[in-house]
Formats: C-alpha cells, structure tokens, sequence
C-alpha cells in the first residue's frame, strides 16, 4: 500500500511540474501561459513615426502689393486703363481722358509694355507715347527682404499739347530716362519703395532727373494703400521743378484683377493746388 500511495504522489508531483496548458473557449488551439508578455508593450504599444511637416509654397503672383516682384513674372500679360480728370483752376475746360496701356514678362525677369494718354475734353489729342524695359535685379543683393530692378523709359511726343504725363515725359518731342526702382519690406504689412531716374531729352533738349518714393501699407491682403511724394526736374531754362504728391487706393479681386483710385496734385510747387488729378482704373493679369 505504502509503494501504491508512493507511486501516486510522484505521479502528482511530475504533472504540477509540467507547464499549464489552456484551451480558448471554441475548443480551438491550445496556448501556453509561460510565455512572457512585457505589460507596458500590450497597454502602450509603440507610437508611430511622425511624418516630416508639409512646407506649402506660395504659388502664382502675390495677392499683397508688399510681396509683389518690381517686374511681372513670364509670360504674364497685364493690360490696364484709366479714367482721369485734370482739374485745372483759371482754365475754362478741364481735361479729360484716358491712360492705355500694357505690360508683359517676356521671360524671367524681363518686362516690357507702353503706355498712352488720351485726351477727350476739351478737345481729342493723344499724350507722350511712352515705352518702357525692366529687368528684375533682386538676385544680386544679398539683403533680405530688399527688391532691387533697373528701368528704362523711352517716350515720344504724339502731339503738339497735352503732354507730360508719363514717367520720362517732360512736355519734349522725346525723352530717354533710365530708373533704379527699390522696395524693402519692415513687416508683413508695410513696406517703402523709391525710384531714382536719370536722363535727357530733345528739342530743346536737357538734363532730366526724377525722384518718387513713399510708404506702402496693406491693411489687409487685397487692399494696399501707397503715398506717392517727388521731384520731376529738367535742367533748361523756364522749366520749373515740379513737386508731385498723390495717393492710391488699390483693391484686388480674384487675385488677378486690380482696381485702383489716385488723386493728388501735379505739382505742389508754384501754383500747387490749382491743379489737381483724380484717376479710377484697372489692371487685368493674364498668364499666357
């Protein structure tokens, strides 16, 4: 009995040692409880890897007039016109008009376009002919947030009166001024421009210089706010230094339509207030 009871108790002891085998519930396949499971891997498993940030870049022409380039960018069209009124005081009749034009990138960096005033009132007459280049020159200063381009205008007198009003146009049968146009950036929401221009003109000719330069504020994307201020010089006898001041007003509309209002004052030396100009336009971009 002693050997019996012996024999049993060995029997128990060799099957406690034997790993513990359970079944699932459907009876299926058996799995073994001695296999280690670290706790924090089954509660916190491995978080995945996060993918590098999406930098967005800015496409197409800016909407800010801060963030516009000094050219267009190429094969970008941009027709514009004008309607002006020339208050003129001790005149009779004011002049009234038209301001046509267009400009185009003809590739990177390179723009050319023309502009022509015309007179309706008192009577039909067409102003300088004006043609101008630009070539963008910002890749040769290494300042950030400076814009920097070179300019040339070339303007023909169409008519024997009713001139002027182009940049270059000093009231001459021709006049040829070559421009430095600048824009630095303070912020996002306001930057200053000068343009400096040197040149001559003929019949009778002389020394030409111009100077116009001012704030540029934009309140919010679409809308932009410019105060113009400068000098308008040629250096011949009883020509008088002209002092022109104006504002502008430009809101965009779908980003690629331009609507704008100017008024301000020719000439605010000599005779400043008694003539004044107020200009409603618009300027249309086209990618080709």
């Amino acid at each position: 009995m002693r050997a019996i009871l012996c024999t049993i108790l060995a029997g128990l002891l060799a099957a406690a040692s034997l790993p513990v085998v359970a079944q699932d519930g459907g009876g299926g396949e058996e799995k073994k409880s001695d296999v280690f499971t670290p706790p924090d891997a089954a509660k916190n498993p491995p978080p995945e890897s996060t993918p590098p940030p999406v930098v967005v870049v800015p496409t197409g022409y800016p909407v800010s007039e801060v963030e516009r380039p000094l050219v267009l960018p190429r094969m970008t069209l941009e027709p514009d016109a004008a309607f002006f009124i020339n208050f003129i005081s001790g005149q009779g009749d004011n002049i009234i008009g038209l301001l046509l034009g267009a400009s185009m990138g003809i590739v990177d960096k390179l723009e050319a376009g023309f502009h022509m005033p015309l007179a309706m009132s008192p009577e039909f007459k067409a102003g300088e002919l004006v043609f101008h280049g630009a070539y963008d020159l910002t890749s040769l200063v290494n300042v950030p947030n400076l814009m920097l381009a070179g300019r040339a205008n070339l303007a023909v007198a169409t008519s024997d009166h009713f001139r002027g009003m182009g940049s270059g146009a000093f009231g001459t049968d021709f006049g040829l001024l070559f421009q430095g146009l600048t824009k630095y950036k303070f912020a996002q929401m306001f930057a200053m421009f000068a343009t400096v221009g040197l040149g001559f003109t003929g019949g009778p000719g002389g020394f030409a210089f111009e100077l116009d330069l001012g704030p540029i504020v934009n309140p919010m994307e679409a809308l932009a706010i410019e105060l113009h201020f400068g000098i308008r010089k040629l250096a011949k006898d009883g020509f008088p230094t002209l002092i022109p001041l104006y504002v502008q007003a430009q809101y965009t509309i779908g980003r690629d339509l331009d609507a704008f209002v100017r008024f301000g004052f020719p000439d605010l030396n000599h005779a400043g207030s008694d003539s004044i100009i107020l200009m409603v336009g618009a300027a249309y971009r086209i990618s080709l």
